[in-house]
């Protein structure tokens, strides 16, 4: 029986886990790869999971330490392959250099602005973009009423759209 619930679980999840990975700069072969990954330990530590209802979370805390550790592995490799520091890019790279620098700091504005949120607003926004769970499958997974859940994640992002409305990047703009 239990064979059976892992098929049901690896079918109904990967999708999601699919998603999850190839928002993340992976590409569609990597991100099966660390859906592979994800659903092993998954299935190693089933046991260590005592409250069923908090299933979703825990497998998506699994999944963010599968990424950060291929993200971390990834930037060492850039690292140990790079050539010298005095070889000038071509001005080609060094434009998309430019542009990667600047998306860099608006992504690092907006996690500035998704910590200052309070936490419940933080959790069930995150939940909702980053995871892509639905407004219901959150509202389960943190005991919540649906409406508040919805309350949540208009307030945060309104907070958020102020923040970053507010922020001296825009201003000088």
């Amino acid at each position: 029986m239990k064979r059976n619930r892992r098929f049901v679980l690896d079918d109904s999840l990967r999708p999601r886990l699919l998603r999850y990975f190839h928002r993340a700069p992976f590409s569609r072969d990597d991100a099966e790869d660390l859906v592979q990954k994800t659903m092993l330990l998954v299935f190693q530590h089933e046991g260590d999971l005592t409250q069923e209802d908090r299933f979703v979370g825990w497998l998506y805390a699994i999944a963010h330490n599968v990424k950060i550790t291929e993200l971390t592995r990834r930037r060492a490799e850039r690292r140990v392959v790079a050539g010298p520091a005095d070889d000038a890019p071509e001005p080609r790279v060094a434009a998309a250099g430019e542009q990667a620098l600047e998306r860099d700091e608006r992504r690092a504005a907006l996690y500035a602005a998704i910590k200052t949120l309070p936490p419940r607003q933080r959790q069930c926004l995150l939940l909702r973009v980053r995871d892509e769970l639905a407004y219901e499958e959150i509202a389960s997974l943190l005991r919540l009423n649906l409406l508040t859940v919805r309350n949540h994640i208009a307030e945060a992002k309104k907070a958020l759209r102020r923040e970053l409305s507010e922020s001296p990047e825009k201003e000088t703009r």
